[in-house]
């Protein structure tokens, strides 16, 4: 997942490392997925405040328990 341009609202320090880090582990699952919520917003321009990082996968692409352990929870 990239965003352009220097001074991105997501482009800099541990909130854009965390977000990587996720679209990393979402992609080496070959799921289908999408980050929604706050971030999403901030990514399409619109200024606004967020402290976490919303996701959605295809729940028919993987199964629950690979994913928790592709994310290091389960």
């Amino acid at each position: 997942m990239q965003f352009e341009g220097e001074g991105h609202a997501l482009s800099t320090g541990g909130f854009a490392d965390a977000l990587q880090a996720l679209s990393r582990a979402l992609e080496a699952l070959g799921s289908p997925f999408a980050i929604i919520g706050g971030v999403a917003v901030i990514a399409n321009g619109v200024s606004r405040s967020t402290v976490d990082i919303d996701a959605t996968v295809s729940a028919q692409a993987v199964e629950p328990e690979r994913l928790l352990r592709q994310a290091s929870l389960g």
